[in-house]
């Protein structure tokens, strides 16, 4: 059951209300940390951290945690 990151609608930026958005990941130790990030104003949403030898799926379930916490502003 693939979960399709690109369909996962993305509210625009409460600081500057650009729409053009994507999704940052940083990698530390065995972790990898995904969060959204605004391509104008650089603001940046909520992390979620998986570990880096998750399959796939597990990585793409983080990546709609980090949109969920954009969109709610967490």
């Amino acid at each position: 059951n693939m979960i399709n990151i690109k369909e996962k609608e993305l509210k625009s930026c409460p600081f500057c209300g650009w729409t053009k958005l994507r999704i940052g990941q940083k990698t530390r130790y065995s972790k990898v940390a995904y969060f959204v990030i605004c391509n104008k104003c650089h603001a940046r949403g909520g992390t979620c951290s998986v570990d880096t030898y998750r399959k796939e799926e597990e990585h793409d379930k983080t990546k709609c945690e980090a949109i969920r916490k954009w969109n709610e502003r967490i």
